[in-house]
């Protein structure tokens, strides 16, 4: 998680995702949600990491 905020940008919603899962792993399940949602409902310019992490963060979330 550390890595990931310094390095992470908030124009890629791939890494929400990345936080999601890290967040869920830990047992935090508001803070994943949180990042699922951002994930999801990402609203910016699109693009090739939008198009593959949507789905799956949907799903999580779904799943929560």
């Amino acid at each position: 998680l550390t890595e990931l905020k310094q390095s992470a940008t908030d124009f890629n919603p791939f890494n929400f995702y990345r936080m999601g899962l890290a967040y869920q792993g830990l047992g935090d399940i508001e803070k994943a949600r949180h990042y699922f949602e951002k994930a999801a409902y990402f609203n910016g310019l699109g693009g090739l990491n939008y198009a593959f992490c949507r789905t799956k963060a949907l799903e999580k979330l779904a799943g929560m």
